[in-house]
């Protein structure tokens, strides 16, 4: 494992009170980068700091042991962006380690430039008045144990071709009363 030196900076300036500190070229806790600016309140979990070399050169940091709120728009015409996000290199996290996600607007696009995969452990739930799932060349719908269409009025296939196959009598286990 290599090891580092530990960063010093001769220069750097800080301006304090009992409540924070405001520094500019302060050390990191683990004496392994220089911030060109940092602030720390009275809780020192609670910062923000902008990091220039050693292992997060470039990083900016934002801690808040309590809730982190961003509010944003108030003068923005409706049509326009009130906040953007951009990674230009690199990916986009969002975790929520012992909570949810939700996600809320009048209306909620999300696009892929090439492919989109959405995946839950035990339940993907989709309600709405209407759902339309289109594949513009191919579709698959597969079940490993049941497949389940069900409608209060009915069911409509349409296709230059249809091919079907039943295979009832390849096992007699009854599957029709699998899951509900």
């Amino acid at each position: 494992k290599l090891v580092m030196a530990e960063k010093k900076n001769y220069w750097t300036q800080a301006i304090g009170t009992q409540d924070a500190i405001v520094q500019f070229g302060g050390i990191g806790l683990e004496k392994d980068v220089t911030s060109s600016y940092k602030v720390v309140a009275l809780d020192g979990r609670h910062y923000y700091a902008m990091d220039q070399d050693g292992t997060r050169p470039g990083y900016t940091t934002l801690v808040s042991p309590g809730v982190t709120q961003i509010q944003s728009g108030q003068d923005v015409n409706p049509e326009k962006i009130a906040i953007f996000v951009n990674a230009i290199s690199g990916d986009i996290d969002i975790l929520a380690e012992n909570g949810n996600i939700n996600m809320v607007g009048k209306n909620i696009n999300i696009k892929a430039n090439e492919a989109m995969t959405i995946e839950a452990t035990t339940q993907l739930d989709m309600e709405s008045k209407e759902v339309n799932i289109k594949g513009t060349d191919k579709m698959h719908i597969s079940a490993t144990t049941l497949l389940k269409l069900e409608s209060n009025c009915g069911i409509n296939f349409m296709a230059k071709f249809i091919h079907g196959m039943s295979i009832a009598t390849e096992n007699t286990v009854n599957y029709l009363n699998y899951g509900g």
